[in-house]
């Protein structure tokens, strides 16, 4: 690159830095308040555990007058923080830098560099929406520490902060670039604009509903319930006789039949619970869901309440994970997750998250499209996959039988009468455990096509996890005496998203994959960022 483009570009950045910031620290909208609070309820209710008891404490107060009292004391804390939060915010946007200073008692800086920027994420909740305000989430690539949330932003403004970071980013790295393939005749200026979006998926309510369905996540509500239920089940009996309802006397009066019958009822009247929960929140997340891609990155517009708008740039996915659930395989559907790099724990493939970009319930000809935009990979159906060797499922059916075996001696010998009739009620709870190991042990698989590493497992399920050779990390080989007596191995693969395993491969396909995973890393000038 001669002098002049050199010149240009930084130019460029310098006019990119300076443009419509501040040289001085600014405070956020006092809307940021609600944002700050409206925060922390959704951090109290997302802990169902804790929220449930102190639910029924509340209730179990016996002045009304307490109640609201503690309750309008728990929201006055909440508002109270958020205002001290708010007024101890500030931030400043220049000098190719984001930086933040917050903090009432623990002062803190920050200072993220604009090339160290994942993302720039917008959400719209509703309590924003009239006011036409958003919150720009800045996410870096370096830890949680390196989150930035911008609440009660004008529009406009977030998008001019958004441009500015991806504008200064793509003229940076058009300076490490050749002057022919970077400049036309006309300049800078076309480089430098933003890729072109194109609308490339949408999800209806019926796959909104499938995804709901197949891909359960409330239980933890009812667990959550369960928690409490021995402490509520005086009250609640009470209530009930109070209604002229005898629980325990209608169960009592029941026979064997009746029983069973009431007890299945119970079963699909909680399962028709669950998953009519989980419908709610799959639509609630996923509403008018929209995936656009472009040369280089993938945008999300998805939500019901708060709009969120999600980038990803291409480059950034670490790997692509396809999974089905036993109900996705019956209705031919399936989950398409692509990673980027993360420093939290992965979250559920049910849950939003701006972290991940999760395509919902989608049929194997999207999928295909999917994964080969984003990694250039082949139909999953047409990949040989190296199975695990029978010995991974001979050992753990062996440990599994001796545990049972072992349980049923120590319980029902010594801590109860013998009684061969609950020993044998063992034994189909014990086949159903082999089975699934059985099952998990035909699931694991492992193939290697055209720079890709891909990883099968599952039980009920199959998933697959798809990884880029050259942004591994880390591979480790490992074996115990008896594996090496056979020539086996595991295999564990890390890359900045996630960590995979495989167990009991062939010792000679696990060193291929090693020598392979290097290779690609040392033979490509392509950044894992």
């Amino acid at each position: 690159m001669n002098d002049a483009s050199i010149n240009k570009v930084n130019d460029g950045l310098k006019s990119g830095a300076d443009s419509k910031v501040s040289a001085d620290f600014v405070r956020l909208s006092p809307w940021a308040i609600l944002h700050f609070s409206a925060h922390t309820i959704l951090q109290l209710v997302s802990n169902a555990y804790a929220i449930v008891p102190m639910a029924f404490g509340l209730y179990q107060t016996n002045s009304v007058v307490v109640a609201m009292a503690i309750v309008a004391g728990i929201f006055a804390l909440i508002v109270l923080s958020a205002a001290l939060r708010y007024l101890f915010f500030s931030y400043l946007i220049h000098n190719e830098s984001v930086q933040v200073r917050e903090g009432v008692f623990s002062k803190k800086q920050l200072n993220l560099p604009f090339h160290r920027i994942q993302n720039v994420n917008f959400e719209h909740p509703f309590y924003f929406r009239p006011l036409g305000l958003v919150t720009v989430k800045i996410d870096g690539a370096g830890s949680a520490s390196e989150e930035v949330f911008l609440a009660a932003l004008e529009l406009e403004q977030g998008e001019q902060i958004r441009e500015q970071i991806h504008r200064h980013n793509r003229l940076s790295k058009s300076v490490a670039k050749s002057a022919a393939e970077v400049f036309s005749e006309s300049g800078l200026n076309e480089e430098v604009s933003p890729p072109p979006w194109k609308l490339m998926l949408t999800r209806s309510l019926p796959d909104l509903v499938l995804h709901g369905l197949t891909n359960n996540r409330a239980w933890i509500i009812l667990g959550a319930l369960g928690a409490v239920y021995g402490q509520a089940a005086d009250n609640i009996n009470t209530y009930s006789a109070s209604l002229g309802l005898d629980f325990g006397g209608l169960v009592s009066d029941q026979g064997s039949i009746a029983l069973v019958l009431l007890g299945f009822s119970a079963i699909m009247m909680a399962i028709m619970i669950v998953a009519g929960l989980s419908v709610l929140g799959s639509i609630f997340s996923y509403y008018n869901y929209e995936l656009h891609t472009s040369d280089d990155a993938f945008m999300v517009r998805r939500g019901l309440l708060t709009h969120h708008e999600i980038n990803m740039k291409k480059s950034r996915i670490q790997a692509v994970r396809v999974r089905r659930d036993w109900l996705d395989m019956v209705l031919g559907r399936m989950n398409v997750v692509f990673e980027q790099i993360s420093y939290g724990p992965r979250q559920a493939v049910g849950m939003g998250s701006d972290k991940q970009i999760l395509v919902p319930s989608v049929e194997a000809i999207h999928t295909d499209q999917l994964t080969n935009e984003a990694l250039s990979a082949e139909r999953l159906e047409a990949l040989e996959f190296t199975p695990i060797s029978h010995r991974y499922f001979k050992k753990l059916a062996a440990i599994t039988t001796v545990c049972y075996l072992t349980i049923s001696i120590v319980f029902f010998s010594i801590l109860m009468p013998l009684d061969f009739v609950w020993v044998l009620g063992l034994l189909p709870i014990l086949t159903i455990h082999v089975f699934l190991l059985y099952m998990s042990y035909k699931r694991w698989g492992l193939a290697i096509n055209d720079g890709l590493v891909v990883v099968r497992k599952g039980v009920l399920g199959v998933d697959h996890i798809l990884i880029p050779a050259f942004k591994i990390q880390e591979v480790e080989r490992s074996r115990t005496p008896l594996m090496k007596r056979h020539e086996l191995s595991s295999i564990s693969i890390t890359v900045a998203s996630s960590k995979v395993s495989v167990p009991f491969l062939p010792d000679q396909v696990v060193r291929g994959v090693i020598n392979y995973c290097l290779f690609e890393t040392e033979s490509t000038n392509r950044s894992w960022m």
